[in-house]
Order: structure tokens, then sequence, then C-alpha cells
């Protein structure tokens, strides 16, 4: 009998082995480093509301907080459900205010030829964490206006909107978020 050569073999099997339990190691190492680097999504709100005077309009509230380690930009707003939905941004349906720090009236008639099924929304997220007097912090809102009475976020079965986002870091990767919009109370 050859005992270099089944010594060699044992060897060669104990390094193979070894091999495979390394590489299956670093791999779970790989996933773990990878899903640790993802940063967590903010969390996200939207609620209607009826507006005063404007019975084929809906306020729609959306409010954030980020809970990630960098900040994030909000970007676009617009509808996935009910589909054909329009919006207007905030600064279409307040009239300007004389002095600037009087509260801003609103406009008598909503001009529905400018609503949109994407609106842009400028918003900041500053990253989680972070208290300011001069700087909206990890939370802010956002004000909508959806050419829709409030009915239809009831009667649809779940209305949603989707936000485009930018997180606020070297790659300023966009991505998108479908949020659900909570349904209005029927009383």
């Amino acid at each position: 009998m050859d005992w270099i050569a089944i010594g060699t073999l044992v060897a060669a099997l104990v390094a193979a082995v070894g091999a495979v339990w390394a590489a299956i190691i670093s791999q779970r190492q790989f996933a773990l480093a990878k899903e640790a680097a993802e940063l967590p999504l903010p969390l996200v709100t939207a609620t209607p509301s009826p507006v005063d005077h404007q019975p084929a309009w809906t306020c729609i509230t959306i409010e954030m907080r980020n809970r990630a380690q960098v900040a994030i930009d909000l970007l676009k707003v617009s509808f996935e459900q009910p589909a054909g939905g329009k919006m207007l941004p905030n600064e279409q349906v307040y009239k300007d205010a004389e002095p600037s720090w009087e509260p801003r009236p609103m406009v008598d008639t909503f001009p529905a030829e400018l609503a949109s099924g994407t609106v842009s929304a400028t918003a900041y997220l500053n990253r989680v964490g972070t208290a300011s007097k001069h700087d909206s912090g990890e939370f802010n809102f956002v004000t909508v206006f959806a050419h829709l009475p409030p009915s239809r976020f009831t009667e649809e079965p779940q209305p949603r909107l989707i936000l485009e986002m930018r997180w606020r870091d070297h790659t300023t990767k966009t991505f998108a978020m479908a949020v659900n919009v909570i349904k209005p109370s029927v009383t």
C-alpha cells in the first residue's frame, strides 16, 4: 500500500472541504454586509381631507420621517390608484399674502386645467437623529391637492401614491416608494 498517495489524497480532500467551507462563509458574510449597507426607507403616511368650498378637490397631507443616516430629497408625487387622478402642488392653490408673514388665503377656484398626474414636490428630510430650529430635521410634510372628491378615496379599494425620492449621499440614487392613502372615516 502506498501511504504517501493515501496521505496526499486525504490532505487534498481536507483542503477541498476547507475551501468549500470558506467559500460558504465568505458568501454569507458578503450577503450580511450588503444587507447592513442597505438604507432603511422613510416612514410615510398620506392622509386625505376635504377642501372647504371645493367639493371636487381633496387635500392630501404626506408626512415623512427619515430613519436612515443619509438625508433624503422628495422629488415627485404621482397617483398610482385611482388611475387618472390629477393633482396640484400646494403653491398653485394659495394667493400671495401681503405682508409675507400673514397666512396665505386659498384661491377662489382651483385651476383644474393645471392639474397633472405627477407634481414636483420639494421636501428635505435630514438624517435620523438630527434636530434643528432652522431646518426640517428628520421629519417633514408636503401637501398636494387631488382633483378628486374625498368619496373617491373611500370607494377605491387601495388608493395609492408613488413618491420619487433621492438619497443625499455620494451615489445620489433615486428610488420610488408606494404609499397607501389612509381611507377617510365615513360618518
